[in-house]
């Protein structure tokens, strides 16, 4: 039955890289497609197709897309199913946290032999959605799928058996992909390590724990990141070593370290409404706050760490005062991205001036912006 909208529990974050638990997952079908990452607003996805295959009619198989929230607030992912009801999702309603992944497992359970074909379509709260279009066969000797890579004989393999990670910038910035081992065969398989053959790609994550025996119809996931240090080509295998003839298992993987930077840096920009370098006025009347949203903005190439946002009174002569409230720092902007806090002034029968020379009626933005590291908005407020 497919999962109706918004009804069914948050799929937490895949599990991680070293668990002892030897969790039971169904039969995977011959994934023979992958486009690699897209990404629509602060949603990335690590596919935008799934082809099960042939899989027999009464079996179910199944395949992850991999999920990662880019930006520094939590994202809710609506989940839902068109096509042929043959194929079914395990959640319709994924929360991440910032900078969090989240796996959405898609089924597959033919009722005949013929080709179906679905899409999964994900929707984010401001309206933009991404489509991965799902297909697979009904039918009998299922075998490759004519143009899986991935290696393997005797039902056991690494998909997919090739992925490029593209081209990552060196300025320790990295790319990370997901792979799925799986046991189609009719014996378990004991696979004692997974590593990878050069140091720029390193195995971080995934539901794989060794040494583990993988039962017959299970599968497991291996996350890979790739962190390139110089601007050069590289290659490498990732590895798993089993108990099978012959027993070491790859996955060819490629990726391109360079230099994408322009500015290399953090650049901080925040928004007041008005012009940033001059005063800003808040009006208080009869005590009630005047309350405002400013907001931070990375206008940089990497990413920008503020580390805290205050305000100094001025404690002499002030008749009324202001506050910071909404940030806690320290807090990570991405590039192009933004953070917001309030700041907000109450006072009554009194006139607050900026005095910039006693660093009073004065905002401080810290943060690792190399040219203002200690950005300054002065403020005025008028209590009536």
């Amino acid at each position: 039955m497919r999962a109706s909208y918004f009804s069914l529990p948050l799929l937490l974050t895949t599990g991680c890289f070293g668990l002892d638990s030897t969790p039971q997952k169904d039969a995977l079908g011959d994934d023979t497609s992958d486009t690699g990452p897209v990404t629509v607003g602060a949603l990335s996805a690590d596919r935008t197709t799934i082809d099960f295959g042939t899989v027999e009619p009464g079996s179910e198989a199944s395949e992850a897309i991999v999920l990662t929230n880019l930006s520094d607030d939590t994202l809710r992912v609506a989940a839902s199913l068109t096509g042929d009801a043959v194929f079914d999702i395990s959640d319709s309603d994924v929360a991440m946290s910032a900078g969090g992944e989240s796996t959405l497992t898609v089924s597959f359970a033919p009722s005949g032999e013929m080709t179906y074909g679905g899409t999964v379509g994900l929707s984010l709260e401001d309206g933009s959605t991404l489509d991965v279009a799902l297909t697979g066969i009904g039918g009998t000797g299922g075998g490759n799928g004519g143009d899986d890579t991935s290696s393997g004989t005797g039902g056991f393999d690494i998909s997919p058996g090739v992925q490029d990670f593209g081209t990552v910038d060196v300025s320790g910035t990295s790319a990370a992909y997901t792979f799925t081992v799986r046991n189609d065969g009719s014996d378990d398989v004991l696979i004692s390590d997974v590593h990878t053959s050069q140091s720029a790609f390193t195995v971080t994550g995934g539901t794989l724990a060794v040494p583990q025996v993988l039962s017959s119809g299970a599968s497991k996931t291996v996350e890979v990141k790739f962190s390139p240090t110089a601007e050069t080509a590289y290659s490498a295998d990732l590895v798993v070593e089993t108990d099978l003839s012959p027993a070491n298992y790859t996955a060819a993987l490629t990726g391109t370290g360079a230099d994408l930077c322009s500015v290399c840096s953090g650049l901080i920009r925040v928004e007041t409404g008005g012009d940033p370098y001059s005063v800003t006025d808040f009006f208080s009347f009869g005590g009630s706050p005047d309350s405002r949203s400013w907001s931070i903005h990375n206008d940089g190439d990497m990413d920008l760490t503020v580390s805290s946002v205050t305000v100094n009174n001025d404690f002499i002569s002030t008749c009324g005062s202001f506050t910071i409230s909404s940030f806690s720092g320290p807090k990570t902007v991405p590039p192009s991205g933004s953070t917001n806090f309030t700041i907000a002034y109450s006072g009554s029968s009194c006139l607050d001036v900026p005095q910039a020379s006693l660093d009073a009626n004065v905002v401080h933005i810290l943060s690792d912006d190399p040219s203002q590291g200690d950005y300054v908005i002065e403020v005025g407020g008028i209590g009536l």
